[in-house]
């Protein structure tokens, strides 16, 4: 997916288990560029987080481009 959206100089996208997400590094203009890329894992900690702290929402930035496997960690009660 990060490929996709920056191009084939794109490293691999990364996991950060400190943020719980992925993210990848490419370079545009000589600037290091950062690609922050939500799918079903991150998601699903984040959703565990709300849930630790009874939390009661949270916000999505846009809805339709996601991994549709998102909502299951929504619907479940896990």
């Amino acid at each position: 997916m990060i490929k996709l959206a920056v191009g084939r100089d794109a490293t691999p996208d990364f996991w950060d288990d400190n943020n719980k997400g992925n993210y990848a590094i490419f370079q545009r203009h000589f600037m290091n560029e950062y690609l922050f890329v939500e799918d079903a894992r991150s998601f699903q900690a984040k959703v565990g987080l709300a849930r630790k702290y009874h939390l009661r929402g949270m916000s999505v930035f846009a809805l339709g481009f996601e991994d549709p496997a998102m909502w299951e960690s929504v619907s479940s009660k896990s």
